[in-house]
């Protein structure tokens, strides 16, 4: 990580490079007017009030300018006059603009040796304000040089020089840098220190933003010591403090290192939650590739307890996750100082999760250390024994030199078996460790084999299940069919009664007119009684032809018929079967009393349909209606019915509308009345088919739309749209 990294967060809140391009300028300006003014006041008289939303600790400078600040030819220039010329005060200010140039370069040494150089001046000089600057310039630049001791050494002494008590704002950020560099240091408590005064110095100050931030820094100093409670608190305390700042990528921050804390106990379903927060505030590329690591966590924990559903859930969003990052990361412009801030942003996280890797490092190598133990263990007992055989070598120098070989060569076999003993029990051991995998990966096998066997078993129950299904559907709307017939029958016996009287009277009105035509003689009367007989005979015709169509539409209803459509006249196929619905209804209540009004098109040209569908539709609609308005005048003991049906041509398609002033129907249930099976009536009456078959009819056989409006204890409205021609 580079020198001055951020208090929060390097490539989200105050990055090292954007804090002294914006800094540097400010203390030179300071040291500029102070020697040339020779003022006293407020060390950061040209700082405005006003803070960055996003970049928190950042001082913010007037609307003030350097003279000649950033040409480097001019500042070396009059730097080297004024050196010439031993002018102190135009040394601090052009040397601190130099400082500046060159970090603005990259080069942090260079930039400290001209701020020292602009410290040796102030000194000279004498000027309190202008020596504080210049020491503080120092300490960034060697911040930058990662010299954190020597960096906190400056950032002290600026403190005691600028005076404590009197900049706060100045002390607050000396304090937070100062904490950074512990961190770098590794010195955990004086970091944890001086974070907590600067946070305290801040909050004192109102401002609450930088004091998340060093609440926020404090927390990942504990996170670094895996003290888990303290990380957890002081990254809340930070959120709370910004509960109704406007502040989203500090937030996401905090989430951010909150679910790091779970992640590292462990708790990753957890960490997962807060991971998910952070991206609702800001979506970073970091947090994708945490919760890709907490989903591949998961899959390992849940498939070695055996929950191969959550496993398998978790691997599948692990898979997708990571596929959808590799495109990303394809199309992410690969720009240096982009790939810098993510290469910082993974190297901090990883910083932060280190001893959470190590441990599980040394968890997933358990065995092999516990095999290396017992092959050390091996080693050091046959350095024992070799020993042993050299001190028994030299006492048996002492006796005879055959006596000598002969225990030597004894201990030697000895040393062979004891080695080929230890060989033999690691072998051992080495060859369980393989047999139990195997075990396990045979347990595994038979286990899906025995889940595929149970999967096949369950596919070829629901194939037989689903032709059941279809058979007892196809049972069902036949059952539909034969119950409108059925509720019909007596409708279409009145209705056939009509055409029946009008035949029987016109039939005797017209034998009585044969006898008097066959009575008289006079031509004149015998012409009138002619015609008379005709128009008899005319009427007898028609209203055998409307009980030939009541007839042909109640077989065209009770048969299964043809898919093949053909020319018909919807005016005449809405007013018959409306008709016939009626007296249906009229024959099983003969107290139901209805208006039908009807508004069809005159002319109105004739469609492509399957008529003993459409006939369906039409007495369905119809005969919900009339149910649907007697109920309410039951419940009302009273009240006049009313059913307008009308029909319109817009266009190539015809619109049809019945309308009823019935009890209209609940919003709460207008979404499922299509659906097969659904009915407000009570258990018995019908099939609870007919509108689910009406809206097929209308939607997948005649390619049109059948909708509805309806407006709760006033009325509903069927509204039938089907095309001229299929």
């Amino acid at each position: 990580m580079t020198g001055v990294s951020s208090i929060v967060s390097l490539h989200q809140y105050f990055t090292v490079k954007r804090f002294r391009l914006f800094l540097l300028p400010f203390l030179t300006l300071m040291t500029f007017f102070s020697a040339a003014t020779g003022q006293e006041g407020d060390f950061y008289q040209f700082l405005s009030e006003n803070n960055s939303l996003n970049e928190f600790l950042k001082p913010q400078l007037s609307n003030r300018l350097i003279p000649f600040a950033g040409n480097e030819n001019v500042n070396k220039k009059r730097l080297q006059s004024a050196v010439a010329n031993k002018n102190d005060k135009v040394i601090v200010a052009s040397a601190g603009n130099l400082g500046l140039l060159y970090l603005k370069k990259e080069d942090p040494a260079a930039a400290y040796n001209y701020f020292n150089t602009s410290l040796e001046a102030a000194k000279r000089i004498k000027s309190q304000k202008a020596i504080g600057i210049a020491l503080l310039q120092c300490a960034l630049a060697q911040q930058e040089l990662k010299n954190y001791s020597t960096a906190i050494s400056f950032y002290n002494e600026s403190s005691t020089v600028n005076g404590q008590g009197k900049l706060p704002k100045v002390n607050a950020f000396i304090l937070a840098q100062t904490g950074q560099c512990h961190v770098s240091l590794r010195e955990y408590e004086k970091a944890e220190m001086s974070f907590r005064r600067a946070a305290n110095a801040y909050s004192g100050l109102k401002m609450n933003s930088q004091a998340a931030v060093c609440y926020n820094s404090i927390g990942e100093v504990y996170l670094r010591q895996n003290d888990f409670k303290r990380a957890q608190e002081n990254f809340n305390t930070g959120l709370t403090i910004i509960a109704t700042e406007k502040e989203p990528k500090l937030k996401a921050l905090l989430h951010r290192n909150l679910g790091l804390t779970e992640f590292k106990r462990g708790r990753f379903e957890m960490a997962l939650e807060y991971f998910y927060k952070s991206l609702d505030y800001e979506n970073q590329l970091i947090i994708h590739k945490l919760i890709k690591d907490s989903y591949l966590q998961l899959f390992t924990y849940f498939s070695f307890s055996d929950n191969f559903t959550k496993a398998d859930f978790y691997h599948e969003k692990y898979r997708d996750l990571k596929d959808s990052l590799s495109t990303a990361a394809k199309k992410t412009p690969s720009g240096k100082i982009a790939l810098k801030t993510e290469l910082e942003e993974k190297e901090r996280v990883i910083d932060l999760l280190q001893k959470q890797y190590q441990e599980q490092s040394l968890a997933s190598n358990a065995k092999q250390l516990e095999l290396s133990q017992i092959i050390t263990k091996t080693d050091i007992a046959l350095q024992e024994k070799d020993q042993a055989l050299e001190e028994k070598t030299a006492e048996v120098e002492q006796l005879t030199r055959e006596k000598a070989i002969s225990e030597r060569d004894l201990a030697l076999k000895e040393l062979m078996i004891s080695k080929q003993k230890n060989f033999r029990n690691l072998l051992i051991i080495l060859s369980a460790c393989a047999i139990f995998f195997v075990l396990l990966l045979y347990n595994r096998y038979t286990f899906k084999k025995k889940s595929n066997v149970k999967l096949i078993q369950s596919n070829s129950e629901l194939e037989d299940t689903l032709k059941r299904l279809h058979a007892t559907q196809d049972q069902l709307i036949q059952s539909e069919k034969m119950a409108s017939l059925g509720q019909l029958t007596a409708g279409i016996a009145h209705e056939i009664q009509n055409p029946l009287n009008f035949v029987n009277n016109f039939s005797e009105g017209a034998l009585e007119v044969i006898d008097e035509f066959t009575a008289t003689e006079d031509p004149l009367e015998r012409k009138e009684l002619a015609d008379e007989l005709k128009g008899s005979l005319s009427k007898i015709h028609e209203h055998g032809k409307r009980a030939e169509r009541i007839v042909k539409s109640m077989l065209q209803h009770s048969r299964q018929g043809s898919d093949e459509k053909e020319i018909a006249d919807v005016n005449q196929l809405l007013h018959e079967a409306v008709n016939l619905a009626y007296h249906g209804m009229r024959a099983n209540h003969k107290d139901f009393q209805c208006a039908i009004e009807e508004n069809l098109q005159a002319d109105l040209p004739k469609a492509e349909v399957v008529q003993q569908d459409m006939n369906r539709v039409f007495l369905n609609l119809a005969n919900n209606a009339f149910y649907a308005m007697r109920e309410k005048v039951q419940k009302e003991n009273g009240g006049k019915s009313l059913l307008k049906i009308s029909s319109i041509l817009k266009k190539d398609k015809i619109e049809i509308r019945l309308r009823d002033n019935g009890p209209g129907i609940p919003t709460t249930i207008a979404e499922k009345i299509f659906e097969p099976f659904f009915t407000t009536k009570p258990s018995g009456q019908g099939t609870a088919l007919g509108l689910s078959m009406s809206f097929d009819i209308i939607k997948n056989r005649h390619q049109g739309s059948l909708q509805l409006d309806s407006k709760e204890n006033e009325y509903t409205e069927f509204i039938i749209t089907i095309p001229l021609k299929g």
